[in-house]
């Protein structure tokens, strides 16, 4: 289940965030995809993700243990998420 969405930041062309579990763990293996594109990030042991994606993009978080997750960036910043 998603959880939370918090924005914030002004890297253009820049999305980064952390993914977590509903404990606050990194989840490490989400695989960050701009929909429509071959642009995608894997999220890391630490659970920090970067891509280039702009406004209006919809970034869809994918997990194997988890339903897709699809956000539309409002702004470029940090999107941190915890499913």
């Amino acid at each position: 289940m998603f959880n939370k969405i918090i924005e914030a930041g002004e890297e253009k062309g820049f999305v980064t965030g952390k993914i977590t579990d509903i404990n606050g763990n990194p989840l490490y293996g989400t695989l960050v995809v701009v929909k429509g594109t071959k642009i995608g990030a894997l999220v890391g042991a630490n659970g920090l993700y970067k891509i280039k994606a702009n406004i209006n993009d919809v970034l869809v978080f994918n997990h194997e243990f988890h339903k897709p997750v699809e956000i539309k960036i409002k702004k470029a910043g940090i999107i941190n998420a915890s499913f």
